[in-house]
């Protein structure tokens, strides 16, 4: 099973995939190789970048909350915050003031409630604005709609603020999972997103091998990110794209090609000769 995160891995900067990756991906599966992208888009955002054609088997999405069948097209899988998780989420963030985002469970987490306070963010407006028709403020009548698939904080790229905040929130509440992943429209900055505590790329892939009967020491992954951390620590073979963080490079990952340079492929090429 080859395993490849999307943004930053497989999709280049323009969010095309090169033609070299493409043709490895057809030859894997001519191969009988099963191919997963997992990712943290939700399904909305991998169907605007992804075609029904591309030549996948599965998607592991919203970095790990769920779990679909590309070719059948069918929802195997989805893990959710609980409505009380959810309120107790809110509740602690309402009380910082800190802006946040909340979505709708899987599968209709392309949906988001938002909360804006004092502080203003230009990245949590940026992302605010591009979502806009999805989006609406949180209120009393719909923060109790039934659980949440996760919530987002938009943080500045600065490791102490993140780490101290992250070590606030679970120390107040149990039973989650904080993912971070720097920002798809601004790398200065960075999103914490905040799930029940077995969602992970990782958790997400082994069921899928459960279901499929592969075994972990049969798979191989690709991510360049720190929400591909999980992934990469499952996966038999892991692999890096050189256009990762350097703080990534370090964790003794085999280094392949940036996303620009079909690393992709060249990944494949090296594990699958």
């Amino acid at each position: 099973m080859l395993i490849t995160d999307l943004d930053g891995t497989l999709l280049k900067d323009d969010k095309s995939i090169s033609d070299k990756d493409i043709t490895a991906l057809n030859n894997l599966g001519e191969r009988g190789i099963v191919r997963v992208v997992a990712t943290g888009r939700n399904l909305q955002k991998v169907r605007a970048v992804l075609n029904p054609n591309t030549p996948i088997d599965y998607v592991v999405f919203s970095s790990g909350a769920g779990i679909y069948n590309w070719r059948e097209e069918l929802l195997m899988a989805k893990e959710n915050l609980s409505e009380g998780k959810t309120l107790e989420l809110i509740s602690f963030l309402e009380d910082e003031d800190i802006n946040f985002f909340v979505f709708n469970p899987v599968p209709d987490n392309a949906k988001m409630r938002y909360y804006q306070g004092d502080q203003k963010c230009e990245e949590f407006e940026r992302y605010l604005n591009a979502n806009i028709h999805n989006a609406e403020p949180l209120n009393n009548v719909n923060r109790n709609r039934q659980g949440a698939a996760q919530f987002m904080v938009v943080l500045p790229n600065d490791d102490k603020l993140y780490e101290s905040l992250e070590g606030e929130i679970l120390s107040k509440v149990e039973g989650i999972r904080i993912i971070r992943s720097t920002s798809q429209i601004d790398d200065d900055f960075i999103w914490m997103e905040i799930f029940n505590e077995t969602v992970s790329k990782g958790h997400g892939i082994a069921h899928l091998c459960q279901e499929t009967g592969i075994l972990q020491s049969e798979t191989m992954g690709i991510g360049n990110d720190y929400n591909d951390i999980d992934m990469l620590e499952f996966t038999q073979v892991s692999y890096i794209t050189g256009n990762a963080p350097d703080a990534l490079k370090c964790n003794g990952y085999e280094i392949t090609e940036t996303n620009e340079n079909s690393g992709v492929s060249v990944a494949i090429t090296k594990s699958f000769p």
